[in-house]
């Protein structure tokens, strides 16, 4: 998503890229909001009666484009300060890919039973990235 930013950078009029912020609050806000009141209604025993954990691809969407906003738009920015982009943007990929997969690896010797811990701590930090990122683009 960076190197989309990068080649975009010409392209993207700033009144798009200003909306950036609020779009990728709004979105991560929505799906952490979502984990948090699942998490607390006890909807991880409905899962649990069906089959384990259902995370549509809808969902999974949803998050993803919430997060590579932010992604576009440091893509967006290294265009003005960096004049070489494959170097930052390989940084950005195996950080990304050694953090989900560290994250794969320690999600399966978590407990049994904490799934409603994980929702909570999920959508807590979702909304907080989503405050974040609004944050930094108000101010």
């Amino acid at each position: 998503m960076p190197f989309l930013g990068f080649i975009l950078a010409g392209t993207v009029s700033d009144k798009l890229m200003a909306l950036g912020p609020y779009i990728s609050f709004f979105m991560l806000a929505f799906v952490g909001g979502s984990m948090l009141l699942g998490a607390l209604k006890g909807r991880e025993e409905e899962n649990e009666n069906a089959g384990g954990a259902q995370f549509s691809h809808g969902r999974a969407l949803l998050l993803a484009v919430a997060t590579s906003i932010d992604a576009l738009a440091v893509g967006v920015s290294l265009a003005f300060t960096e004049p070489r982009i494959l170097l930052p943007c390989t940084v950005i990929g195996l950080t990304t890919f050694a953090i989900c997969a560290l994250g794969g690896l320690l999600c399966a010797k978590l407990p049994t039973g904490s799934e409603k811990t994980a929702g909570v701590a999920g959508g807590c930090v979702l909304i907080g990235i989503g405050l974040k990122i609004l944050l930094q683009g108000i101010l």
